[in-house]
């Protein structure tokens, strides 16, 4: 399987593209290479493989919304995310709940390391800023009372001075306490992409 690897930006000041840098390393150390283009090093491996010969010469890619849209996306599986509409601004729960990864897990598999689990286990706790905590009045392993629009469960509370005030976050790794049950889905009006990464919830002593 072939991926192919566009270029995001032009190369910025004096820096150069991963071909260019390879090729004058080659040649400092001896070789004879004199590949001109990142098309010249696609024509040569295009002639040696065969199953790259249909892919052609890279193109220039320009990102618009106009082409990304083109295939009818929105409307073709617009069906499938079928969710209810974002709640009025003015409603919203104080606490933005967040659900990521942490520095040590990558995923479910990783939580089967002891070594893993070791240096980042499953506190079961709910991370807040320190301020909000304190205008809370509630300490480090506090019982508090989590509230979304799907529901309502306890756990307690640690604090973590990377997270913004008025967010919370709780690890995606792991599954219990069920905080993911809280999370709502929010679907992008534009492109109907579903998200389940943020929520508004209420957070009060238990």
């Amino acid at each position: 399987r072939v991926l192919r690897v566009r270029e995001a930006i032009d190369p910025i000041g004096e820096s150069l593209p991963d071909w260019h840098i390879m090729t004058a390393l080659a040649n400092a150390l001896g070789c004879q290479w004199e590949y001109e283009s990142s098309n010249d090093i696609q024509a040569e491996i295009m002639k040696l493989l065969p199953g790259y010969y249909n892919l052609g010469q890279p193109r220039k890619v320009v990102p618009t919304m106009d082409r990304y849209l083109s295939n009818g996306y929105t409307t073709d599986v617009a069906a499938r995310y079928q969710a209810s509409a974002r709640s009025d601004p003015k409603n919203q729960r104080p606490f933005a709940l967040l659900m990521g990864q942490v520095l040590y897990h990558s995923g479910k598999l990783s939580t089967k390391a002891p070594g893993l689990i070791t240096i980042a286990p499953n506190t079961g706790r709910l991370r807040m800023n320190p301020q909000d905590m304190e205008r809370l009045a509630v300490a480090e392993g506090t019982t508090v009372r989590l509230t979304s629009d799907r529901g309502s469960m306890q756990l307690a509370v640690q604090p973590d001075h990377s997270i913004a005030p008025q967010t919370c976050f709780f690890p995606e790794h792991f599954n219990e306490p069920a905080v993911k049950d809280l999370m709502s889905v929010q679907v992008d009006p534009m492109t109907g992409v579903p998200s389940f990464k943020q929520t508004r919830v209420t957070i009060e002593k238990a």
